[in-house]
């Protein structure tokens, strides 16, 4: 039997329980958000931030949480000294955790329950899944009715468990309206309850700008600039000061072995994707780099941030 709520008994607009977990950016759980990035934008890097400031309940890129909760981060792609680096940088808390590896993934009941089971252990409010494509790997990244499946059993969850998800997803290539980034089917987008992309606006900023809600704030966007320890500040886009060619391949550097490792010739192939085909300057910004204790050289042939490898 359906039930019936009478227009007259619905309760009045409370604008403080409507208020976001973080500003327009994060709403206040059950539901899910959708986080797309570029490749190499460093959205495991934002998201660390994200996780920590959250359990603290401390500010970050000019905004406050709402209230300090604990959250549960699935890591599944970040080589271990990677992810141990980015813990020691970024913070420890004492309501924050971290899931390296699954038993079986999402699609699967057992893989679940098993998220069901770990949020319960934790007391997690908030969990972040990253990325939902190795947590939740699909057939077909373009096929929109399992598109709708994945977002919509999450937001069961969501629902059910009283979590806000956030779900990593990638990019994809093209040219396409701002809304309809996110790679593959886009019903991944509409079923979240709200939407984020993030982008790389010069080597060293990204913007973070809200592209589908079903709450306030379609449109609004923060502009972040890297600090130190692999933090964010928020900046006024105009007031960026500009960066030597020098400066611009060594961001580019560091946001590529952020991620992973990677030998000259990954380096020297991805920053050629972003137009930059002198090698002979890229030689020499990993000189600089390494001289000044920003790389390291963990084994011959390979650069990576000093402390992710046994230099």
């Amino acid at each position: 039997m359906l039930k019936i709520i009478p227009s007259m008994e619905v309760p009045p607009f409370d604008p403080l329980a409507a208020e976001g977990l973080l500003g327009p950016f994060l709403p206040q759980p059950p539901g899910v958000v959708l986080l797309s990035g570029e490749t190499s934008a460093g959205k495991t890097v934002f998201a660390y931030n994200v996780a920590y400031h959250i359990t603290e309940g401390t500010e970050f890129i000019g905004l406050t949480p709402t209230s300090a909760l604990r959250v549960l981060y699935i890591d599944l792609e970040s080589p271990e000294q990677v992810h141990r680096r980015l813990v020691e940088d970024i913070g420890r808390s004492e309501k924050l955790a971290y899931v390296r590896e699954m038993s079986h993934k999402l699609y699967t009941q057992e893989g679940q329950e098993d998220l069901k089971n770990a949020i319960r252990r934790w007391g997690a409010r908030v969990v972040v899944i990253d990325p939902l494509m190795v947590a939740w790997p699909i057939r077909d990244e373009n096929d929109n009715a399992e598109a709708d499946r994945q977002i919509w059993q999450l937001k069961e969850i969501a629902v059910a468990e009283s979590i806000l998800v956030i779900a990593i997803w990638n990019m994809g290539e093209g040219y396409v309206k701002e809304k309809f980034r996110a790679r593959g089917a886009t019903a991944r987008l509409d079923r979240a309850d709200l939407a984020l992309n993030y982008s790389e606006s010069s080597p060293t900023t990204r913007q973070l700008k809200i592209v589908k809600s079903r709450y306030d704030g379609i449109g609004e966007s923060i502009t972040l600039q890297f600090a130190d320890d692999h933090g964010f500040k928020a900046v006024e886009a105009m007031a960026i000061a500009p960066l030597s060619q020098t400066q611009v391949i060594e961001a580019h550097i560091l946001a590529l072995v952020a991620e992973r490792p990677r030998s000259r010739q990954d380096l020297l192939a991805a920053v050629r994707q972003k137009g930059i085909s002198n090698a002979n300057l890229v030689d020499k910004a990993l000189g600089e780099l390494c001289a000044t204790g920003k790389l390291g050289r963990p084994e011959r042939g390979t650069y990576a941030l000093p402390g992710s490898g046994s230099e």
